[in-house]
Formats: structure tokens, C-alpha cells, sequence
């Protein structure tokens, strides 16, 4: 009982230590996300999900789904993530706090 105790307890403190050194980063990545249609379908990055969840599809990345919107992690993408979404006509809408948004380019 004390070790669970302790295991949530200092997990939970390291959450809220991260949170309140990176207030601005949060923010601004959760006002970028907000900027996303509710009724958009998206592939989203792990973190982003639940986040997004109120959106009308949300599909983990990878995925072999074709989303009008993808959002990356920019902490723990690699730069063959990105290079493949420009490769299957996505283009960078923004970079905004840890998030990177990509738009299917319908031009195509």
C-alpha cells in the first residue's frame, strides 16, 4: 500500500512540476490545437489524442488513414515524419508550443 502510495504520489508531483515550468508551452499548443475544426477527422500524435478526442475522428499516427488534418509532436518527431507528410500532399499549416499542424493540400 505505501510503495503505490508513493509511486502515484511522486509520478503525480513530476506531472505537476513539468506543468508549471512549461505553462506558456502548454498553452500555446492548446490554443493552436482549438484551432482544429470539432468536426474535423485527424491524425494525431499520442500526447494529442485525448486532447482531441472531442473531434469528430481521431486516428493515432501512424496511420493509413488519409485525415484532412495531422498534428505531431514536435518533442519526439522524427524529421521522416515529416517528410513523409509532404510527400502525401500535406503542407505545414503551424508550429505552434509542441505541436505541428499539417493540412491536406486539396489543390491536388
Amino acid at each position: 500500500m505505501v510503495t503505490l502510495y508513493l509511486t502515484l504520489s511522486l509520478n503525480y508531483n513530476k506531472y505537476l512540476t513539468y506543468s508549471n515550468f512549461n505553462t506558456l508551452e502548454i498553452q500555446e499548443t492548446k490554443g493552436c490545437l482549438d484551432k482544429i475544426p470539432r468536426n474535423s477527422e485527424i491524425i494525431a500524435g499520442t500526447f494529442f489524442t485525448p486532447y482531441l478526442s472531442d473531434r469528430k475522428i481521431v486516428y493515432m499516427y501512424p496511420s493509413r488513414h488519409v485525415t484532412k488534418y495531422v498534428v505531431l509532436d514536435l518533442r519526439y518527431a522524427l524529421e521522416v515524419d515529416f517528410l513523409s507528410l509532404t510527400n502525401n500532399n500535406y503542407k505545414k499549416l503551424e508550429n505552434c508550443g509542441y505541436a505541428s499542424i499539417y493540412i491536406k493540400n486539396e489543390d491536388n
